[in-house]
C-alpha cells in the first residue's frame, strides 16, 4: 500500500497532488496521469467504496463560472478514472464546490493554488479496513 492510498485509508479523503488542468478548462493536463493511475489502482481494490470526487476553485472570477468550473473538473476527473480502470461508474460521483471550501485566504498566489484542487472523499468509509471515521464538511 501506498503512502498517498495509506492516507486515503486512514482518513478517507485525500487531495490528489499534482492533478492540474489547462487554464480555464476542464482539460486534464498529461501530468496528472501518473496521480490519476495511482488512485485507480487504489481504488479497483476497494470494489465496493463509493467516493465523492470534489472540484474546488479559488475566488478569481465570478462565484457561479468557479462553480461549474469546479464541477467541470471534478466530472473530468470521474471519466478519466472510468475510462482507465474497472470501476463502478455508480461508486463515483462528481461534485463542484466552487470557492465555497477554501483551505486559504488567498493572501499569495500559492494560498489561491492550494484551494484550486481535486479531493476524493470516501461516502462509505467502513468499507474501507478498520472501518475509518471520516468527518463530513458539508
Amino acid at each position: 500500500m501506498g503512502e498517498r492510498e495509506r492516507e486515503f485509508v486512514e482518513t478517507g479523503r485525500i487531495r490528489l497532488e499534482n492533478v492540474n488542468f489547462a487554464t480555464g478548462s476542464a482539460d486534464l493536463l498529461p501530468e496528472s496521469e501518473e496521480t490519476l493511475h495511482a488512485v485507480g489502482k487504489a481504488l479497483e481494490k476497494y470494489p465496493k467504496l463509493r467516493v465523492e470526487v470534489q472540484g474546488h476553485s479559488d475566488t478569481r472570477g465570478a462565484a457561479a463560472s468557479n462553480l461549474r468550473l469546479s464541477e467541470a473538473r471534478a466530472a473530468s476527473v470521474r471519466r478519466w478514472l472510468l475510462d482507465h480502470f474497472d470501476l463502478h461508474p455508480d461508486n463515483l460521483v462528481a461534485k463542484g464546490y466552487g470557492e465555497t471550501q477554501p483551505l486559504t485566504d488567498e493572501r499569495t498566489e500559492a494560498d489561491r493554488l492550494r484551494n484550486r484542487r481535486v479531493e476524493m472523499v470516501a461516502l462509505n468509509p467502513e468499507v474501507l479496513p478498520r472501518g475509518v471515521k471520516v468527518e463530513n464538511k458539508e
